[in-house]
């Protein structure tokens, strides 16, 4: 069903169609706000920088946000501030229309994406990756992407595809970005995509993935030198280490060199599209690609000597006070509210710990006054931290009492987000040596210090003993901390 969607889809797929504009064509002046309808924080409104009068298209690749609907990454992208975006095929479309984006999409449901984006204020650079095999499925993709209005095809094709790709992006004046993975791919060398455009039409260029050259041992920046004149894409990472396992990072805390990665790009006055694929956790991307477009905004207020000079920012969402203070409002005398106790709506459920007299037991006695007790006595000012990455906590109810268990809460400490715990089971056991998984939680990433964070079990069963078994934490810390635990039943 796409009845919300269908009469703007159908003014929408009526312009593209009869070659009046299109999506990527239009400007629209709708703000991030009212794209994502209210419901997605704005903090990015406050370090969204006018990307447009600086000749680039900065957006997400969409690929980021796999784990939710096309919709909700159009959500997501405005919230962020940004403008652009770059599709990939396979992900699921989602509000009222059923299906994947995909070259065989029916009209209808391009339309509905059409509209989506419009009133986003959104614009569609890219498609990919994508590589066709026979002809008429290159065909095929063209046609997709003139049709709504996506100017380049993000792709890998063989050596032996090359003349009918240039035959058909003259054909369609769609520009094609050759993209590389890491070695042993086609592209893993730029030389090869230098090789490939060699005395072939402009609209043949690269797809420069920074990430994936570090991984296979090349420096980036040089990378992006020897590319220069060709560059019509840059997805754009930062990788912790330099090696195939290099995992995403926030931009600035890896080892791509990306204040001077931004420095060259200045240099060659490049203004194509930078698309932010942030391929780490992909259950909740949004905090660390919040602190990407921050940390990349302020890199492109810089002048190219300025970020070669060492003056680049501190990454991470890291602003002088002073400076913030100023801007948010002259007037304030800079003192910092502290921080608000997030609570959530337990009134249904009743603590099975509380007065319960139980044994506690885990991994670890923790630091000098951060014992495992304190997950349960009732005071978040209090904590059990340990010197451990992978923890276990239990409570045994005295005397071999059975507890129908339905829901349990977890609350952070008072610092170091690097420690909250990430993925854990809750288990019930009634003799300490056969266990049931009641709940599994994976990616889970906390907002602010002292939050609290509810979960439901699907099938609650009466055990004796329950314990939380946390696999790993934020950033693979040492230490692992949490400042309260509770074993919920109904009341």
């Amino acid at each position: 069903m796409i009845k919300r969607y269908i009469i703007p889809a159908l003014f929408t797929m009526m312009v593209v169609l009869t070659g009046c504009s299109t999506v990527a064509d239009k400007d629209v002046s709708a703000n991030a706000s009212a794209a994502s309808g209210g419901s997605i924080a704005t903090a990015a409104e406050k370090i969204a920088a006018p990307q447009e009068s600086r000749g680039l298209q900065i957006g997400a690749q969409a690929y980021t946000f796999r784990n939710f609907t096309l919709f909700e990454t159009i959500d997501k992208s405005a919230a962020l501030g940004l403008t652009s975006i770059e599709l990939f095929p396979g992900q699921k479309i989602g509000g009222d229309v059923e299906g994947v984006l995909d070259v065989k999409m029916s009209a209808a449901a391009r339309a509905a994406v059409a509209a989506k984006l419009l009133a986003a204020g959104i614009k569609v650079r890219a498609f990919g990756c994508i590589t066709p095999q026979a002809e008429a499925d290159w065909v095929e993709v063209f046609t997709f992407c003139k049709t709504m209005g996506i100017p380049t095809i993000c792709s890998e094709p063989s050596p032996e595809q090359l003349d009918t790709v240039e035959k058909l992006a003259d054909q369609f004046q769609v520009n094609v970005a050759f993209h590389n993975h890491a070695t042993p791919s086609q592209y893993w060398n730029p030389q090869t995509v230098v090789d490939a455009c060699k005395n072939r039409s402009k609209r043949l260029g690269a797809c420069a993935d920074t990430g994936h050259w570090a991984r296979s041992g090349l420096d980036p920046v040089a990378s992006l030198k020897l590319l220069e004149g060709r560059l019509i894409v840059i997805h754009i990472k930062d990788v912790n280490v330099a090696e195939q396992s290099g995992e995403c990072v926030i931009f600035g805390k890896g080892v791509c060199k990306f204040p001077a990665m931004i420095a060259e790009l200045k240099r060659q006055n490049f203004s194509g599209m930078i698309s932010i694929e942030y391929e780490s956790s992909p259950a909740n991307p949004y905090p660390d690609v919040l602190a990407c477009v921050d940390y990349l905004n302020k890199c492109l207020a810089l002048s190219a000597d300025d970020l070669l000079a060492g003056k680049a920012p501190a990454p991470g969402m890291v602003d002088d006070v002073a400076q913030v203070w100023s801007r948010l409002d002259p007037t304030n005398s800079g003192r910092w509210d502290p921080p608000v106790q997030q609570t959530v709506d337990t009134s249904a459920y009743k603590d099975a710990t509380d007065d319960a007299k139980g044994t506690i037991t885990a991994s670890g006695d923790g630091f000098p006054g951060e014992g495992p007790a304190n997950c349960f006595d009732n005071n978040t000012d209090t904590k059990w931290c340990v010197e451990q990455t992978q923890v276990w906590i239990q409570y045994a109810f005295a005397d071999g009492a059975k507890k129908k268990v339905v829901a349990y809460t977890v609350t952070t400490a008072n610092d170091e987000s690097s420690r909250d715990p990430h993925d854990w089971k809750l288990l019930g056991s009634n003799d300490g040596q056969n266990w049931t998984t009641l709940d599994e939680q994976d990616e889970q990433h906390w907002e602010i210090r002292f939050e609290k964070r509810l979960y439901k079990i699907k099938t609650p069963g009466e055990f004796s003993i329950y314990k939380l078994d946390v696999t790993g934490n934020n950033d693979n810390e040492t230490t692992t901390q949490m400042s309260e635990i509770e074993l919920l039943v109904s009341k």
